[in-house]
């Protein structure tokens, strides 16, 4: 911060700075709205053009000194969009079997040893998806394709804000620990409340503030597995709440304190029925998630847990912008 040094002018002077100063602001401000609407303009035509390019490195290819001279907010913008393209083309992207048999079989945790892999048609095709920044993750039992999340946040830390780099740091940390264990019917519980707990300080940043919506949007997906909503059957079985699931919500302490208010909550209406999983318990998830309910359907399975029919939802009153 520059600290304003004390001045003594005569009256002359002081008006004759005003006017100087004054007209060089009008004029910088001129410039300046000039060259923010410039950049708009060329950041949007050259997100457009993206769409013609065959991956990510060949468009990083024609990011030059113009690319440096943007703003923060346009740099972010571009950068975004490498990520955006790139994330369509590995939704085209897809293993046989056999390939998936191969990969998994060239693990290391919750990454693929491109080193491992035997079969040299698919080594290519791994190796392939560099030029796009994308790589093999293996989380929660699945062979997928993902962003190399760790490659835009390094290689464009200085460019992008930093609420930005914020994020892309939060999604490069999920691929590291998977949240569930599917063939186990499980859910690693440590991890749903680290990254619980990480979203909330992330939401009290101010730095943040432009990349709110994505952050509300990764706490409520947490949120909704931590509770049973969404893939529940790492907190449910045949019914009922699992022992470490149900032991979460009387020892944990959640930053954040609306979710915390609501577990001891939870956790007697568990004791309630004996851990099982009622209509009446999960409206109760459903209202404090801010879920509008269906009133409508009143249907139940045997074991008391609402069937998928009764469990829709109709519409989230507190919803927020699509990643």
């Amino acid at each position: 911060m520059i600290k304003r040094k004390n001045l003594i002018i005569s009256g002359v002077a002081i008006i004759a700075f005003l006017a100087y100063t004054g007209g060089v602001f009008m004029v910088s401000q001129k410039n300046l709205t000039e060259t923010l609407k410039k950049n708009e303009t060329n950041t949007t035509k050259f997100i457009e053009e993206m769409a013609n390019d065959s991956s990510v490195t060949e468009t990083e290819s024609e990011m030059g000194e113009w690319f440096k001279k943007l703003d923060e907010e346009n740099r972010t913008k571009i950068v975004d969009a490498c990520i955006y393209y790139a994330s369509n083309r590995a939704s085209q992207i897809t293993f046989t079997d056999d390939e998936k048999t191969i990969l998994k079989n060239a693990t290391d945790e919750a990454f693929i040893n491109i080193e491992k892999i035997e079969d040299e048609n698919l080594k290519k095709k791994v190796e392939n998806l560099k030029e796009d920044h994308l790589t093999l993750r293996y989380l929660n039992e699945s062979i997928s394709v993902e962003i190399d999340y760790a490659y835009y946040k390094d290689t464009y830390q200085k460019d992008i804000t930093k609420g930005y780099y914020n994020i892309l740091d939060f999604y490069d940390s999920e691929k590291s620990e998977s949240y569930g264990i599917p063939s186990e019917y499980s859910m690693n519980v440590s991890v749903v409340e680290k990254r619980l707990d990480t979203l909330y300080d992330m939401k009290q940043n101010k730095e943040n503030e432009s990349v709110k919506a994505f952050i509300e949007a990764a706490e409520e997906f947490y949120k909704s597995i931590y509770l049973g909503i969404y893939e529940s059957e790492y907190s449910i079985y045949q019914g009922y709440i699992q022992d470490n699931v149900r032991a979460s919500y009387t020892s944990w302490k959640p930053k954040d304190p609306e979710l915390a208010a609501y577990l001891p909550e939870l956790a007697k209406l568990y004791d309630e029925t004996d851990g099982m999983r009622t209509v009446n318990l999960e409206n109760s998830i459903f209202t404090f998630m801010g879920y509008q309910l269906d009133t409508n359907s009143d249907s139940e399975s045997e074991s008391g847990y609402r069937t998928e029919e009764g469990n829709e939802i109709i519409s989230e009153t507190n919803s927020t912008e699509e990643q």
